[in-house]
Formats: structure tokens, sequence, C-alpha cells
């Protein structure tokens, strides 16, 4: 997910309330949907039918604007905290990702001797909501579609245009 709590910020649930920014991307060689790579923008791309067949498509995956994701969380109290991520969406001339944001929540129960407070579970919930991949076809002098990423005819490419991004990880942590 990109977007839980890091390993090295999971003191946090030994703080006070506060809020801070765990990572800020911007890449400019994939496509990311949520904060997963879909895809590396194309540059040069030999068709797969004909190898010798080459182009330069990287104008068609010029993005319009700078992609980004911007992710966080805010330490509620000492046993919970609420992890955020935006983002922003990526739009081209042949791929179009919708802006996405992830609401997620981390919990902690102490176990054993509660009074000591040395042995707790954590479980931690993510879930990225919106975020839809829409792809668009070339087309050859002969009016055939095909996708352009790959130099492949457009219905043999398939893809997800809504892929579900949801984590749940847990954790135990005990202290001698």
């Amino acid at each position: 997910m990109g977007s839980d709590i890091p390993t090295e910020e999971r003191f946090a649930f030994y703080s006070k309330k506060y809020a801070a920014i765990t990572s800020v991307v911007a890449s400019s060689t994939a496509i990311l949907q949520n904060a997963e790579a879909i895809m590396n923008k194309p540059t040069s791309v030999c068709s797969a039918y004909y190898s010798s067949s080459c182009y330069n498509v990287s104008s068609f995956y010029q993005p319009r604007f700078p992609q980004f994701i911007l992710s966080g969380f805010y330490a509620a109290d000492t046993d919970t905290i609420l992890n955020v991520a935006v983002n922003s969406g990526f739009k081209s001339e042949k791929v179009t990702v919708g802006p996405s944001i992830m609401l997620g929540i981390a919990k902690r129960f102490y176990v054993g001797d509660v009074s000591r407070q040395n042995s707790h579970v954590i479980f931690e919930m993510n879930a990225w909501l919106a975020g839809s991949v829409d792809h668009q076809p070339c087309y050859d002098s002969f009016d055939r579609a095909y996708y352009c990423g790959t130099l492949t005819s457009w219905s043999d490419f398939s893809y997800t245009a809504a892929p579900a991004s949801f984590n749940f990880i847990a954790w135990y942590e005990t202290h001698f």
C-alpha cells in the first residue's frame, strides 16, 4: 500500500496527539494507481508481433499535470492512528487514472499483564477509494485499434478499470 504505518514510525503509538507526513511521491517513470505502479511510461516500443516495427510513443503518455502521492497519519491518542493518503491522478492522451484517497486506521490492544503495557497487538486496515483507470487505443493507417504501450492488438489488451486496493496488517510486539 505504501501508506500504512512505516516500521520506523510505529513509535507514534507511544506519543501524544500529532500529525505527520510519511511520504511524498512524484514518479517520472511510472504511472501510479493508488500507491502502486500500473505501468512504466513507455518511450520507444517495438511490436510484439514484428520486432522490427518500433515507434516512439512517449508523447502519448506525457502527463498533462504532474502526478503525486502524499501520505501521512494522525495519532488520535496513544492507541489509535488514522492513516490518510491522496493520489492526484494521471491524465495523458492514452491513459487516465482518476484521483483517489486512502483512509485507514490502526488500533492497539494490550495483551497479557495490561498494567505493565509490555505486550500488545496492533491491527491496521487501509482502503483506497476511487482511482479508476481508463486506457485509449491507438489506430494504424487501416483504422485498426491497438495498445500503444506494446503495439499489440487492442482486443489482446486487458486491464482492470477499478482495481480494489485494501490491506489488513496485524502485528504483535512484546518488550522484555
